[in-house]
Protein backbone atom coordinates (compact mmCIF):
# COMPACT_ATOMS: atom_id res chain seq x y z
CA UNK A 1 0.00 0.00 0.00
CA UNK A 2 1.33 3.40 -0.85
CA UNK A 3 0.31 6.50 1.61
CA UNK A 4 1.70 10.31 2.58
CA UNK A 5 0.73 11.73 5.44
CA UNK A 6 -0.70 14.38 4.39
CA UNK A 7 -1.00 17.26 6.68
CA UNK A 8 0.69 17.06 9.96
CA UNK A 9 2.08 19.29 12.74
CA UNK A 10 5.65 19.51 10.93
CA UNK A 11 7.52 17.86 8.04
CA UNK A 12 9.12 15.38 10.56
CA UNK A 13 6.07 14.00 12.45
CA UNK A 14 4.40 11.72 11.19
CA UNK A 15 -0.11 11.72 11.11
CA UNK A 16 -1.55 8.53 12.26
CA UNK A 17 -4.72 8.64 10.86
CA UNK A 18 -2.74 8.40 7.65
CA UNK A 19 -0.46 6.00 9.03
CA UNK A 20 -3.30 3.70 9.99
CA UNK A 21 -5.01 3.91 6.24
CA UNK A 22 -1.88 2.94 4.55
CA UNK A 23 -1.98 -0.21 7.21
CA UNK A 24 -5.17 -1.35 6.50
CA UNK A 25 -4.66 -0.73 2.93
CA UNK A 26 -2.41 -3.10 2.98
CA UNK A 27 -4.28 -5.45 4.86
CA UNK A 28 -7.14 -5.58 2.70
CA UNK A 29 -4.43 -5.72 -0.58
CA UNK A 30 -3.23 -9.00 1.06
CA UNK A 31 -6.39 -10.21 1.88
CA UNK A 32 -5.04 -10.65 5.48
CA UNK A 33 -6.82 -10.62 9.35
CA UNK A 34 -4.84 -8.24 11.54
CA UNK A 35 -4.82 -10.67 13.96
CA UNK A 36 -2.59 -13.01 11.86
CA UNK A 37 0.61 -10.20 11.41
CA UNK A 38 3.06 -11.61 13.48
CA UNK A 39 6.28 -8.95 13.52
CA UNK A 40 6.12 -5.53 12.04
CA UNK A 41 8.92 -3.37 10.86
CA UNK A 42 8.63 0.06 12.27
CA UNK A 43 10.16 3.03 10.41
CA UNK A 44 12.03 3.50 13.77
CA UNK A 45 13.34 6.82 14.34
CA UNK A 46 13.97 6.98 18.03
CA UNK A 47 12.03 9.93 18.33
CA UNK A 48 10.25 11.45 21.46
CA UNK A 49 7.15 12.49 18.64
CA UNK A 50 7.66 10.08 15.74
CA UNK A 51 7.47 6.38 17.42
CA UNK A 52 4.58 6.83 19.70
CA UNK A 53 2.54 8.06 16.77
CA UNK A 54 4.23 5.10 14.93
CA UNK A 55 3.41 2.76 17.33
CA UNK A 56 0.28 4.40 18.33
CA UNK A 57 -1.17 3.59 14.89
CA UNK A 58 -0.30 0.11 14.27
CA UNK A 59 -1.60 -0.72 17.61
CA UNK A 60 -4.93 1.24 16.85
CA UNK A 61 -5.17 -0.99 13.54
CA UNK A 62 -3.30 -4.39 14.44
CA UNK A 63 -4.26 -4.83 18.52
CA UNK A 64 -7.18 -2.83 19.75
CA UNK A 65 -9.99 -4.51 18.04
CA UNK A 66 -7.89 -7.92 17.66
CA UNK A 67 -7.11 -8.77 21.27
CA UNK A 68 -9.38 -11.78 21.54
CA UNK A 69 -8.10 -13.60 18.22
CA UNK A 70 -4.05 -12.66 19.21
CA UNK A 71 -2.05 -15.38 19.64
CA UNK A 72 0.80 -13.59 20.73
CA UNK A 73 2.29 -9.85 21.08
CA UNK A 74 2.76 -8.53 17.63
CA UNK A 75 6.60 -7.62 17.89
CA UNK A 76 7.94 -4.59 16.43
CA UNK A 77 11.68 -4.62 14.99
CA UNK A 78 13.60 -1.13 13.44
CA UNK A 79 16.50 -1.42 11.12
CA UNK A 80 17.33 2.21 11.85
CA UNK A 81 18.28 0.96 15.48
CA UNK A 82 21.25 -1.13 13.45
CA UNK A 83 22.01 1.23 10.32
CA UNK A 84 20.78 4.68 11.26
CA UNK A 85 18.61 7.09 8.96
CA UNK A 86 18.90 6.08 5.19
CA UNK A 87 17.58 9.10 4.18
CA UNK A 88 15.88 8.68 1.15
CA UNK A 89 16.68 4.57 0.98
CA UNK A 90 15.22 3.94 4.80
CA UNK A 91 11.92 2.67 3.28
CA UNK A 92 13.40 0.27 1.18
CA UNK A 93 15.76 -0.56 3.78
CA UNK A 94 13.40 -1.40 5.99
CA UNK A 95 11.08 -3.37 3.63
CA UNK A 96 14.20 -5.50 3.19
CA UNK A 97 14.66 -5.97 6.65
CA UNK A 98 10.65 -7.33 6.87
CA UNK A 99 11.29 -9.69 3.80
CA UNK A 100 14.65 -10.94 5.24
CA UNK A 101 12.97 -11.39 9.06
CA UNK A 102 10.31 -12.86 7.28
CA UNK A 103 12.36 -15.48 5.12
CA UNK A 104 13.75 -16.40 8.82
CA UNK A 105 10.41 -16.26 10.65
CA UNK A 106 12.10 -13.97 12.67
CA UNK A 107 12.26 -10.60 13.86
CA UNK A 108 15.59 -8.89 14.66
CA UNK A 109 16.29 -6.53 17.62
CA UNK A 110 15.98 -3.38 18.13
CA UNK A 111 19.79 -2.53 19.10
CA UNK A 112 20.40 -0.04 21.86
CA UNK A 113 16.62 -0.49 22.85
CA UNK A 114 17.35 0.20 26.64
CA UNK A 115 14.16 2.24 27.88
CA UNK A 116 10.68 2.12 26.46
CA UNK A 117 9.43 6.00 25.88
CA UNK A 118 6.84 6.55 28.16
CA UNK A 119 4.10 7.21 25.69
CA UNK A 120 4.69 3.81 24.30
CA UNK A 121 5.05 2.22 27.95
CA UNK A 122 0.79 1.75 28.23
CA UNK A 123 0.76 0.54 24.23
CA UNK A 124 3.04 -2.06 24.28
CA UNK A 125 2.85 -3.73 28.20
CA UNK A 126 1.08 -6.86 26.88
CA UNK A 127 -0.17 -6.63 23.24
CA UNK A 128 2.82 -5.17 21.16
CA UNK A 129 6.65 -5.64 22.04
CA UNK A 130 9.93 -4.76 20.77
CA UNK A 131 12.60 -7.33 19.94
CA UNK A 132 15.13 -6.71 22.28
CA UNK A 133 17.13 -10.13 20.68
CA UNK A 134 16.34 -12.00 17.74
CA UNK A 135 13.27 -13.37 18.19
CA UNK A 136 11.23 -16.38 16.63
CA UNK A 137 8.06 -15.28 15.20
CA UNK A 138 5.07 -17.39 16.83
CA UNK A 139 3.66 -18.92 13.61
CA UNK A 140 5.40 -20.74 10.67
CA UNK A 141 2.68 -18.50 8.85
CA UNK A 142 4.89 -15.52 8.69
CA UNK A 143 3.76 -11.98 7.28
CA UNK A 144 5.59 -9.10 6.93
CA UNK A 145 5.12 -4.88 6.54
CA UNK A 146 7.24 -2.12 6.36
CA UNK A 147 6.68 1.42 7.53
CA UNK A 148 9.03 3.51 5.45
Amino acid sequence: AVNQDGRSSSLTAPNGPSQQRAIRSALRAAGMDPSALDGLEMHGTGTSLGDPIEVGAAHAVLVEHTQATRLAPLILSAMKSCMGHTEPAAGAVGLLHAVLGAGAHSARPIVHLNTINPHLASLTRKAMSGATDAMALPRQHVAAAATP
